[in-house]
């Protein structure tokens, strides 16, 4: 999954604006050889889809929906 997710944010869409947000979600990429650095990337959700923020350039990613599975089971466990 983590090479999908690296696809889409090297080449996926880039929207300056998307509709309104309704959850956020704070995701860390970490390294076992480089574990003092971390990438921090926000997932957004809003009516029409997913999204990545990209504190770079300011955009919107379009995910296709890769980690509406993960963000799902994180709600299923929030009761727990």
């Amino acid at each position: 999954e983590l090479d999908g997710i690296l696809h889409i944010l090297n080449s996926g869409e880039k929207l300056e604006t998307i509709g309104e947000i309704t959850e956020t979600y704070s995701i860390r990429f970490v390294s076992d050889k480089y574990s003092h650095m971390y990438f921090c990337y926000e997932y957004v959700v809003t009516e029409d889809g997913s999204y990545f923020y990209d504190h770079v350039s300011f955009s919107y990613i379009k995910s296709n929906g890769i980690l509406d599975g993960y963000v799902a089971s994180l709600k299923e466990n929030e009761g727990e």
